[in-house]
C-alpha cells in the first residue's frame, strides 16, 4: 500500500484536482492554460526576447568558465567532462551556490517568466523555487553521458490534485535533435488513477527526505499510460520560451544529437499563501546560506548540501565548492547611497593624491637629495624611473583587476604604497631608495586607470544602427553623473597634490626628507583602512536593457509593460525580489574565483584597441599634452629661480598652487559643463547622443595648451621681455589643458567602446607613462639644441597637428565604430 498521505496546502488548488481518463478538459481560457490542462504541459512563446535569452546564456557560460578548469566556450577542444565542475545527469549543477547566481535571479524575476504562473494561479503573490540550472554540453563533442532516461513524476503519490507546476526558462535552442524535456503527453490527469491501480508497495529507496516528491517509473508503468492514449513527446522550444508542466506529468530529459549547449534555468512558482510559517523560516535560512533546493517552492524544502569528492577513501568537500555565488543579486554598486559614492570618490581621490605626490612630488627638494647622495648622477633616477614603473604597474594591475576584481587590487595597491613609503624612509643606500620608489610607483599607477575605472560607468557597446551588442564594464556612477564625478576625482587629485607639493618644501626643512616619506606612509595607511571599510567591490554584471533605462513592470499576471526610467521619473528599488546589499558582502575582499582568461583577454584587447583610430588619437593627445607638461614642470623652477625673476626656493612650490585654481575651474567647466552639454544635446536628439559629442568640450583645453605652450617658450627664451606671471600662468594653463584632455578622452573612448574600458584606460595611462619616461631623459639636450622658444614651438606644432586629426575622428566616428566594433565586443553573442 502507499505510505500515509503528506499534508497538502490549506488553500484549495485553483485547477481541477482530478481528471479521470474518461474526461477531457473543457475549460476554455483562450490562452496557454487550455493546452496546459489538456496535455499536462505548455510552451509559452517569447517569455524572453531571443537576444535577452542569449545574453543570459552568455552569463551562464561565464559562470561555467569561472571555475578555471580549462573550459572555453569558444574552443570546442576544451569541451571535456574533466574541464567542468561536478554535475548531476550531465549538466544539472546542484551545488556551488548556482541557484543564487545573479543571472539566475534575474531570469526568475523576469516579468515574462512570472506572468504565466501568476495567471495560472490567479495571484501574483508567489514564491519561487531555489531550483538549479542546467548547462549540458553536447554528447556529439564530449561523448555519451552514463545517464539513462529516468521517467518519473515530481509529485508524491500522497499529494492529490494539481499542486505544483514546474518551469524551464529556455536559453538555447531545443529542437527535435537537441537536448531537452520529454513528456508523456496527457499523463498528468491520470496520476491518481495510476496510483490507485498501482499502489506503492515494497522498498522505496528513492524516498529520502529531499526526494519524497519523486517517483520513478519502469517500462511496464509507461505501457500502462500508453494504453490510455498517452504519447511520448519531445518538447521543442526556442531561446526565450518558457516551458511549464504539471509535476504529475511523466517526464525526463533527453540528451541531444546536435552540437547545441543546452542552457536552461529551472523556475517554479506557487502561491505564497500555501507556505507555512515554519517553511517560510526554513526557506529564509536556506536563502541566506545560498542553498539549492528542490523544485517545490513552498514545501519539501531540503538543501542538496555541499559538493563532495572522495580522497583516499575519505569523503571531503569539493575544493571548487562555493559558500556564496560568484555574482550575487542585490549588490549593484550603482544603487549605493550618494553619501557612500562620495566617500568612495574621496578615498580614491586621496589615494591618487598620495600616489602622484610620492612619485612626482620630490621637485621642491631634489637639490637636497642631490647633496645627500654626494651629487651621484643616479640621483636623477629617483625622479625619472617612477613614471616608467607607473606605466608598468598599469599593465600588470589592470588585467589582474579584470580577473580577480577591483577591490583586492585597489587594497593591495594602497598597502604596497604604504610599505613602499616606509621602505624609502628607512633606506640605507641610493640603490635601496630607488628600488623603494620603483615599488611604490607600481602601486601609484593605479591612480591613473583603476581609480577612474571604478568611478566611471560605461554604456553598452552599440552597433552602427544603435542596437546594443553586449554588456559592458560598469562601476558606481550612472551615465548622467560620470563627467562631474570624474571631474571631482581629478579635482581632488589636482588640489591635493598641489597643496601637498607646496607643503613639501616646508616639511623637508622642518623634519627631513625621511619623515616626508613617513608622514605620507601614515596617510597611505589611513587610506587603506578607510578603503577596507568603504570601497566595496564595484565589478557587477547587469542586462543590456539597464543601460537603455528600460524597466519591466507587471501586476496580477497581466501582460508585460516596459517603461523607461529616467532621472526625472525614477523607479523604486525592488527589495522584494532582490536582496539588499549586506555588510558581509561589502566587507568581503575577494569575491572569487579568479577568471584568468579575463586578464589574458585584457592584454589581447589592448593590442587590438591601440589600432582603433579614435583610441589611437586619444592616446596621442594624452601623450603629447603630458610631454609638454613634463617639460614645463621640469624647467619652471630653473627659469623662475634664475635672474631676472630670482624666486626663492620656498616660493617655487607655490607656483603649483595654481593647480588648485585650475581644478576649481575644471569641475564646473569640463565636469558639470560637459554633462549639461550632453543632456542638452540629448534633449534635442530624442535622448540619443553619439559618443563623438563628448569631444566638443575638448576644444577648450586644446586651445589653452596651444596658446600656453607658445607663450611659455617665448618667455623662457626672452625672460627680460616677459613677466614671471607668463611662466606661472602658462605652466598652469598647460596643466589645465592636460587634465582636460585626459577627462574628455576618457569619457569619449569609454562611451565609444564601453566593453573595452579597462584596456583603453591602461593603454592611455601606460603609454603616456612610457613617453614621459623617455622625455625625462632627453629634455636637457632637446632644449640646449633648440632653445626654449624653438622647443616649445615644435611641441605646439605637433600638438596642433595631432589635435587636427580629431576632426576626421569626430566626423567619421560612427563609421569607424561600425567597422571596429566587431573587435570591441567579446563575441559572446554568437550562437552556441
Amino acid at each position: 500500500m502507499a505510505p500515509a498521505r503528506i499534508d497538502t496546502p490549506e488553500a484549495t488548488p485553483v485547477a481541477p484536482t482530478k481528471l479521470p481518463s474518461s474526461q477531457t478538459q473543457t475549460t476554455q481560457y483562450g490562452d496557454f492554460r487550455d493546452e496546459f490542462f489538456r496535455n499536462g504541459y505548455a510552451v509559452i512563446k517569447g517569455a524572453l526576447t531571443p537576444a535577452r535569452a542569449k545574453e543570459y546564456q552568455s552569463r551562464a557560460l561565464d559562470w561555467l568558465e569561472s571555475f578555471g578548469l580549462g573550459f572555453d566556450r569558444h574552443d570546442q577542444s576544451t569541451w571535456k567532462k574533466e574541464n567542468l565542475p561536478q554535475s548531476w545527469k550531465g549538466g544539472m549543477y546542484l551545488h556551488f551556490s548556482a541557484a543564487h547566481e545573479k543571472y539566475v535571479w534575474d531570469v526568475r524575476c523576469e516579468p515574462g517568466v512570472i506572468a504565466p504562473f501568476a495567471k495560472l494561479w490567479e495571484t501574483d503573490e508567489l514564491v519561487v523555487s531555489f531550483d538549479t540550472v542546467n548547462i549540458t554540453l553536447p554528447q556529439s563533442i564530449v561523448g555519451e553521458y552514463d545517464s539513462k532516461p529516468w521517467p518519473h513524476v515530481d509529485q508524491a503519490p500522497e499529494r492529490s490534485g494539481l499542486q505544483c507546476v514546474q518551469g524551464i526558462v529556455n536559453l538555447s535552442e531545443a529542437g527535435p535533435a537537441d537536448g531537452g524535456l520529454v513528456v508523456l503527453k496527457g499523463s498528468a490527469p491520470l496520476f491518481d488513477d495510476f496510483f490507485a491501480a498501482n499502489p506503492v508497495t515494497g522498498p522505496t529507496p528513492w524516498r529520502t527526505a529531499k526526494h519524497k516528491d519523486f517517483h520513478p517509473f519502469a517500462e511496464a508503468d509507461l505501457a500502462w499510460y500508453r494504453a490510455r492514449g498517452c504519447e511520448l513527446v519531445k518538447v521543442c522550444a526556442a531561446p526565450g520560451d518558457l516551458i511549464i508542466w504539471d509535476s504529475r506529468q511523466v517526464h525526463w530529459a533527453q540528451f541531444g544529437d546536435s552540437d547545441v549547449v543546452r542552457s536552461i534555468v529551472y523556475a517554479t512558482y506557487t502561491p505564497a499563501a500555501w507556505m507555512s510559517d515554519d517553511d517560510r523560516r526554513k526557506k529564509t535560512e536556506l536563502f541566506e546560506h545560498y542553498e539549492t533546493t528542490t523544485h517545490w517552492p513552498h514545501t519539501n524544502l531540503y538543501t542538496h548540501g555541499k559538493a563532495t569528492v572522495t580522497v583516499d577513501g575519505e569523503e571531503r568537500v569539493d575544493p571548487l565548492e562555493r559558500d556564496e555565488p560568484l555574482t550575487k543579486p542585490g549588490a549593484d554598486p550603482l544603487n549605493l547611497p550618494q553619501w557612500h559614492k562620495w566617500v568612495m570618490t574621496f578615498v580614491l581621490g586621496m589615494f591618487s593624491v598620495l600616489g602622484v605626490l610620492l612619485t612626482s612630488g620630490m621637485g621642491p627638494f631634489t637639490t637636497t637629495m642631490d647633496a645627500y647622495y654626494n651629487h651621484n648622477p643616479r640621483t636623477n633616477d629617483l625622479m625619472t624611473y617612477p613614471t616608467l614603473f607607473m606605466g608598468i604597474g598599469n599593465l600588470i594591475a589592470m588585467p589582474l583587476a579584470m580577473a580577480v576584481g577591483r577591490r583586492p587590487i585597489f587594497l593591495a595597491s594602497a598597502l604596497v604604497l604604504t610599505v613602499g613609503s616606509i621602505w624609502c624612509a628607512a633606506s640605507k643606500s641610493l640603490g635601496s631608495h630607488i628600488a623603494g620608489r620603483d615599488i611604490l610607483s607600481l602601486a601609484a599607477g593605479q591612480s591613473e586607470a583603476l581609480c577612474p575605472l571604478i568611478i566611471q560607468v560605461s554604456p553598452p557597446s552599440t552597433g552602427p544602427s544603435g542596437q546594443s551588442l553586449r554588456d559592458s564594464t560598469q562601476e558606481i556612477h550612472f551615465v548622467h553623473e560620470r563627467s562631474s564625478r570624474l571631474a571631482w576625482f581629478s579635482a581632488i587629485q589636482s588640489i591635493g597634490s598641489a597643496a601637498l607639493t607646496i607643503a613639501t618644501s616646508y616639511l623637508v626643512i622642518a623634519l627631513g626628507w625621511r619623515w616626508w616619506y613617513g608622514i605620507f606612509a601614515i596617510a597611505s595607511g589611513v587610506v587603506f583602512l578607510v578603503a577596507l571599510c568603504f570601497v566595496p567591490e564595484s565589478r557587477y554584471d547587469r542586462p543590456t536593457d539597464a543601460f537603455e533605462g528600460r524597466v519591466h513592470i507587471h501586476h496580477e499576471g497581466q501582460e508585460l509593460n516596459v517603461v523607461r526610467a529616467t532621472t526625472k521619473h525614477p523607479v523604486a528599488l525592488d527589495y522584494t525580489r532582490y536582496q539588499a546589499r549586506t555588510l558581509r558582502h561589502s566587507m568581503t575582499i575577494y569575491h572569487g574565483p579568479a577568471n584568468w582568461r579575463a586578464a589574458a583577454r585584457c592584454w589581447k584587447h589592448m593590442a587590438q584597441c591601440i589600432l582603433f583610430p579614435g583610441v589611437l588619437w586619444v592616446v596621442l593627445m594624452n601623450s603629447i599634452s603630458l610631454g609638454i607638461y613634463v617639460i614645463g614642470v621640469t624647467e619652471y623652477a630653473q627659469l623662475l629661480a634664475a635672474p631676472p625673476y630670482s624666486y626663492p626656493d620656498t616660493s617655487l612650490g607655490l607656483v603649483q598652487g595654481g593647480q588648485i585654481v585650475v581644478s576649481m575651474l575644471m569641475v564646473p567647466i569640463l565636469g558639470y559643463g560637459g554633462d549639461r552639454l550632453h543632456r542638452w544635446i540629448a534633449r534635442r536628439r530624442g535622448g540619443v547622443v553619439a559618443p563623438e559629442m563628448r569631444l566638443l568640450p575638448i576644444l577648450l583645453p586644446v586651445a589653452v595648451v596651444l596658446i600656453s605652450t607658445i607663450i611659455y617658450g617665448r618667455a623662457g627664451s626672452h625672460p627680460t621681455d616677459w613677466s614671471s606671471w607668463a611662466i606661472v600662468i602658462t605652466f598652469n594653463g598647460i596643466y589645465f589643458g592636460y587634465i582636460g584632455i585626459i577627462l574628455n578622452g576618457f569619457t569619449y573612448t569609454l562611451d565609444s567602446y564601453g566593453e573595452r574600458a579597462a584596456p583603453i584606460l591602461v593603454l592611455i595611462c601606460a603609454i603616456r607613462g612610457f613617453i614621459s619616461f623617455g622625455i625625462s631623459f632627453g629634455i636637457t639636450e632637446f632644449i640646449a639644441q633648440k632653445g626654449f622658444q624653438g622647443s616649445f614651438e615644435i611641441c605646439a606644432i605637433i600638438m596642433g597637428v595631432i589635435s587636427a586629426l580629431g576632426l576626421p575622428v569626430f566626423i567619421f566616428g560612427p563609421k569607424i565604430r561600425s567597422l571596429t566594433m566587431k573587435y570591441a565586443v567579446d563575441g559572446k553573442e554568437v550562437e552556441i
